[in-house]
């Protein structure tokens, strides 16, 4: 969606996570500077650390982060979505509100919402409110298959009277996780794991702010940070002796630094051989 371009005394950027200017054509996360730019949250600090950063192109300036992704196309700003809507399963990038916007394309649907779950794998449930006669699940996938890969079909559908909402206007996904049937009552929402407190420690900000597909750069993380996040997980998942092997295994985390990336980092490296674990035995003094 085209947003124009910026206001009086208004710069807009698009930024890569390393806050450097993004190509024309090429994805970024939008940010807001200039002279419009607010102090922060009222009495928020750790909001306005996350959100309100140094700008870079402006000595002593502040820039807002958006969350929004966007791209500069034929000199218009153009808004792609939120970041904390796009998650990565299996290698793929998947963009939840295209799925809820299929979804409600059927004239059976009044309205849905999409979620990334996490069980041993992570997982898409998707939730209808059903309109007029209900449509069966398989009208449903048949549906989205229409228009989506294989892929993005979320393996649950749960069918709901209304759509819960927080105090702050947002979908409310721990009460839909509550009503998936029992077989998928072990899904953990993410925001309930170790690994998203760790996150919140780190990068100073609120766990409701976190969820799978969270982008470790660009919620403010940088080198520092990722050594102190790297130290945190060993001592809370390893009893802080396998810090060196955990660092090499950033390969992965580099192409898709995520919580759902490290939490499989992690997962990896609980079933290699260790004497951790119990695995691997010592027969020194054997």
């Amino acid at each position: 969606m085209a947003i124009g371009g910026p206001g009086a005394g208004m710069t807009i950027y698009i930024l890569r996570s390393d806050l450097s200017p993004c190509d024309p054509e090429e994805e970024g996360e939008i940010y807001i500077g200039g002279v419009c730019v607010a102090a922060g949250y009222w009495q928020n600090p750790e909001m306005t650390r996350a959100k309100f950063v140094p700008d870079p192109f402006l000595l002593g300036g502040t820039m807002y982060r958006s969350g929004d992704r966007g791209i500069l196309r034929k000199g218009r700003v153009c808004c792609l979505g939120r970041w904390d809507d796009q998650v990565k399963i299996n290698g793929y990038r998947i963009e939840l509100d295209e799925i809820s916007e299929i979804l409600k394309s059927h004239s059976a649907v009044q309205d849905a919402a999409v979620l990334a779950v996490k069980g041993e794998t992570v997982g898409l449930a998707a939730f209808v409110i059903p309109k007029g006669t209900q449509s069966s699940e398989t009208d449903l996938r048949d549906h989205m298959l229409r228009s989506l890969p294989q892929f993005m079909v979320p393996g649950s559908i749960t069918f709901i009277p209304i759509l819960p909402i927080t105090n702050h206007g947002k979908i409310d996904q721990k009460a839909l996780i509550a009503l998936l049937p029992k077989e998928s009552s072990s899904l953990e929402l993410s925001g309930e794991t170790d690994m998203q407190k760790i996150w919140s420690e780190i990068l100073s900000i609120n766990c409701s702010e976190l969820d799978w597909g969270s982008d470790f750069f660009n919620l403010g993380g940088n080198s520092m940070h990722l050594l102190r996040l790297l130290h945190r997980i060993d001592i809370a998942y390893f009893e802080g002796k396998r810090f060196k092997e955990l660092f090499e295994e950033l390969k992965s985390f580099w192409a898709d630094p995520s919580i759902a990336q490290m939490t499989n980092i992690v997962e990896r490296m609980n079933h290699k051989l260790s004497p951790i674990n119990g695995d691997a035995q010592d027969f020194s003094r054997q």
